[in-house]
């Protein structure tokens, strides 16, 4: 946007406007139950399926106060898969990269 007397003119996209949808990724309380209420989807991390209902419950809270369909609200939940046939040694494999 060129300054008012400077040289340049405004141009304007010829593209029409589109919706953009909103994703975000929170672990805390607060953040889970916004996700719920303003959210399209949600970027799951530090989730596992043992403790899951903790993230979950609170951006279904958030949705229900906000008037929503929480079966609306996409979610991506990342995860990692190994066959093996140690799983001690597995999961400290996977724990020595934190």
């Amino acid at each position: 946007m060129p300054l008012p007397g400077g040289e340049g003119k405004a141009i304007r996209s010829s593209a029409p406007p589109c919706d953009v949808p909103i994703w975000v990724a929170s672990l805390g309380p607060s953040n889970l139950e916004m996700t719920g209420a303003v959210a399209d989807g949600w970027l799951g991390g530090s989730f596992i399926p043992e403790t899951g209902h903790i993230f979950i419950d609170r951006i279904k809270a958030g949705a229900v106060k906000a008037g929503r369909d929480f079966t609306s609200i996409e979610m991506m939940i990342p995860l990692s898969l190994e066959f093996t046939d140690d799983v001690d040694e597995a999961g400290k494999r996977h724990a020595r990269g934190y």
